[in-house]
């Protein structure tokens, strides 16, 4: 990061002050011709080469400032650059269409960086955003107010996909894939469990409101978890959703699987807070993500995490003199312990693991009351295991 970030919100305070606050045109429809498109592709990339090199004001200069929560949220974007979409994305846009004044394509994006958990990386995907003309140059910006549409769901048995018109062309797919999740996590369960998942696919920084950093990909709300909008995306077809996005709607479909076959107890999860490797990791191992690249390091001499880390999981994302590599590592490392805990002590060792934690609370003796070893020795011997699969 440049010399430039410190000052960056004091920065954006001065930009909005004097980028004007245009408006955009009256309701516009009909093609958007190629030269236009050339023009947005361009702010994309000027905007990804000023987060490079931490250059704020060349930054603010491709963002609508206008919009405080917009504004808000690209600021969090910028102070994070290593933690989102690759700044080598090809950022080619197709699809382009005007929508109430505005023009919206779905972008090209490669996914890179610490939000990704290490997995992802070079996949891509097709990501929405909108662009408006203020004073006669393009910028990245969102629709707000009324020009969303209304608060609409789709509803398949015990899935509910809740989106805003502005998403209408695009509802059956993530609501096809919000029922696919529901019945993968179905199929995981220990035993027939009745549950209902309810996914919210939040579209802008206003809507998704001033609780929400730019950091989070999911948040529960109640019976809800919403997913914020660059987070969630489409294949190339634009028929399915993405490897990313099918994989947050897996997770979200597993807790609430979780949560139901402890009924009335709330989110399972947190009581898992003292060991989050084991909440966090359960879900990777399930997911089947690859990390077999990462753990290949610990062959590499790289130092392995302490237990207390494990258990303590992974710092914030922007977390000061947190390394980059930290984020990928900790995910990885949860997951191959969940596994070795199904491959040793067998698949039900998981929920009679949980079962405990549920009666006696977070404390060592459950691991030598289900498994019959202590968390120390149940580390080393992950440990051991961990080396000979892997090295």
């Amino acid at each position: 990061m440049s010399a430039s970030a410190p000052a960056s919100a004091a920065a954006l305070v001065v930009a909005l002050s004097l980028i004007g606050c245009g408006t955009p045109k009256a309701d516009e429809s009909g093609p958007v011709d190629g030269a236009t498109v050339k023009k947005l592709e361009s702010v994309l990339h000027a905007r990804a080469e000023a987060m490079g090199r931490g250059d704020l004001k060349a930054f603010t200069d491709t963002v609508d400032t206008t919009k405080p929560a917009f504004r808000r949220m690209q600021q969090r974007v910028f102070d994070l650059p290593n933690d989102f979409v690759s700044l080598q994305s090809s950022f080619k846009i197709s699809g382009a269409e005007r929508y109430r004044g505005y023009i919206r394509a779905f972008v090209e994006m490669t996914l890179e960086g610490n939000g990704y958990l290490g997995v992802f990386a070079g996949i891509q995907q097709e990501s929405r955003l909108y662009f408006r003309e203020m004073e006669g140059r393009w910028v990245l910006t969102e629709p707000i107010g009324n020009e969303t549409g209304e608060e609409k769901n789709r509803v398949t048995g015990d899935s509910t996909m809740t989106y805003w018109s502005m998403d209408e062309d695009v509802a059956e797919v993530f609501a096809a894939a919000v029922t696919d999740a529901r019945a993968w996590a179905a199929k995981q369960a220990p035993k027939p469990v009745a549950f209902k998942v309810q996914v919210v696919f939040v579209p802008t920084a206003e809507l998704a409101g001033p609780g929400w950093d730019a950091t989070v990909g999911t948040s529960g709300k109640g019976t809800a978890d919403d997913i914020y909008g660059p987070w969630y995306g489409l294949d190339r077809t634009r028929t399915h959703v993405s490897a990313y996005t099918q994989f947050a709607l897996r997770w979200v479909a597993l807790d609430r699987m979780r949560d139901a076959v402890f009924p009335g107890l709330g989110v399972v999860g947190q009581r898992l807070s003292n060991d989050a490797w084991l909440d966090k990791g359960w879900g990777l191992f399930l997911t089947d993500l690859d990390f077999a690249a990462v753990l290949r390091q610990s062959c590499a001499g790289i130092p392995l995490p302490t237990l207390r880390q494990l258990a303590a999981g992974p710092p914030p994302l922007g977390a000061p003199g947190a390394l980059a590599e930290t984020y990928a590592r900790w995910y990885a490392y949860s997951q191959s312990m969940v596994a070795y805990l199904y491959e040793r002590f067998g698949p039900d060792a998981y929920w009679r693991l949980l079962d405990a934690y549920i009666s006696n609370g977070s404390t060592p003796t459950n691991f030598t009351a289900v498994l019959k070893t202590s968390r120390d020795d149940f580390y080393a011997s992950w440990l051991t295991w961990l080396r000979k699969k892997y090295c």
